[in-house]
């Protein structure tokens, strides 16, 4: 929702949860797919505890293993009995192969109905131009409920990555090195997709970051890439060119020692990429 204020924002997603509320009371004992999307995992977890809070309807809630092939056999295998009287579902686009459980669910999309619940998804943008493609026929039952998000999140999510990419890479003491799977940093991973939305929708909206969010985005960047490439090199490159700038530029500020500290993990995993060429 570009170009609209904090409180329009505000307005419509509050109309939107209340829809979503609106949905559930209005299917129980029967069911009824409802896409809920949102872009921020930070800002869902937020909605739905107001959803808990304002809706008379408990729903039981389950997240979905990157591993998960299959959407009805895992929904029926962990909701068990009685029947919830709503369930919501997270994790989708954290999938490895969505494409094969999204085709799976399409064909199977009749067995559904054995849930006499209303079954809410909740999947990004990115998800939901997934779904419609591969489940075009699942798709058409759906009432979709689509949540705006303000760029705080997106720049919260930001900065809540780096900071345990470095609390992780401190915790190994650099001794060895961490895998993108150690690090939860697996291309087309959650984390992943997640930040590749939130730098377009930033970039989009002309907000620029702080110099300590580039440097250590930039490390966390050359983490994602391949570190036989030299993508890699590049962004540890950046990340410690930008981090020396802020030391030599601010060398009486507070954050000088963490500053130190951050380059030395970069040159760190620069030396193991060195080693590795």
């Amino acid at each position: 929702m570009p170009d609209v204020s904090p409180s329009e924002i505000d307005r419509h997603n509050q109309q939107a949860l209340e829809e979503l509320c609106r949905l559930l009371r209005f299917s129980q004992g029967e069911f009824e797919l409802v896409l809920a999307v949102c872009n921020s995992t930070q800002q869902r977890q937020g909605l739905v505890q107001q959803l808990r809070q304002q809706c008379s309807v408990s729903f039981a809630e389950i997240t979905l293993e990157p591993s998960t092939t299959t959407l009805f056999t895992t929904i029926r295998s962990q909701i068990g009995s009685p029947f919830p009287d709503a369930l919501m579902v997270y994790g989708l686009d954290g999938v490895h192969d969505l494409q094969q459980l999204l085709t799976a669910t399409n064909q199977i999309r009749e067995e559904f109905r054995q849930f006499p619940f209303p079954l809410v998804l909740w999947l990004t943008d990115d998800g939901l131009k997934q779904l419609i493609r591969t489940a075009p026929d699942f798709y058409t039952w759906a009432n979709s409920v689509t949540f705006a998000t303000p760029p705080e999140f997106f720049l919260a999510f930001l900065d809540q990555l780096i900071a345990d990419v470095g609390r992780q890479v401190v915790d190994s003491r650099e001794n060895r090195f961490l895998s993108n799977q150690e690090l939860g940093l697996t291309p087309g991973s959650a984390r992943c997709r997640e930040l590749e939305a939130s730098l377009e929708v930033l970039t989009a909206q002309g907000i620029v970051l702080t110099p300590e969010q580039l440097a250590g985005l930039a490390f966390v960047q050359g983490r994602i890439a391949d570190n036989n490439t030299p993508e890699a090199r590049e962004h540890y490159d950046r990340s410690l060119a930008q981090w020396q700038a802020l030391i030599d530029q601010n060398p009486s500020a507070g954050a000088i020692a963490q500053w130190q500290e951050n380059v030395g993990h970069g040159q760190f995993y620069l030396g193991l990429w060195w080693r590795t060429e």
